[in-house]
């Protein structure tokens, strides 16, 4: 537990080594947006874990991405 004048900021990222991130996000028509969202959330310091769109169906998702080759299936 942090004390002290800094106790009110957050503890730096070594001290949160174990933290885990989940976004979930609620779309409807607006698959460009989920393009700029997954694009933007993979460039955080500490991008998530899990990324997941709630959608009413295909047609509010953007086509699928081709797999990255280095990234291991």
């Amino acid at each position: 537990m942090r004390r002290g004048p800094d106790a009110a900021y957050p503890a730096p990222v070594a001290e949160a080594a174990s933290l885990r991130v989940a976004v979930v996000v609620a779309s409807l028509g607006r698959p460009e947006l989920i393009t700029q969202m997954q694009e933007l959330m993979a460039r955080q310091c500490q991008p998530p874990e899990l990324l997941l769109f709630s959608v009413t169906g295909a047609q509010d998702l953007p086509p699928p991405r081709p797999r990255d080759s280095a990234l291991p299936s």
